[in-house]
């Protein structure tokens, strides 16, 4: 789950989508840490928020 901060609001949000598929990190964490970096780094000023859930078998 992310806050409209680390999309500023666009519907696509390619490099979200590329980091969900192909650049995960089994660490949450980590994972959660590397989006809202990102997400700073594409130009988001508003306030950023990322949190991840794993549900399953460890």
């Amino acid at each position: 789950m992310v806050s409209d901060g680390v999309t500023q609001g666009r519907e696509d949000c390619v490099w979200l989508l590329s980091m969900l598929t192909g650049e995960w990190c089994e660490d949450t964490g980590e994972m959660a840490r590397r989006i809202a970096e990102r997400a700073r780094a594409e130009g988001s000023e508003d306030d950023i928020t990322v949190s991840i859930i794993k549900i399953g078998a460890a």
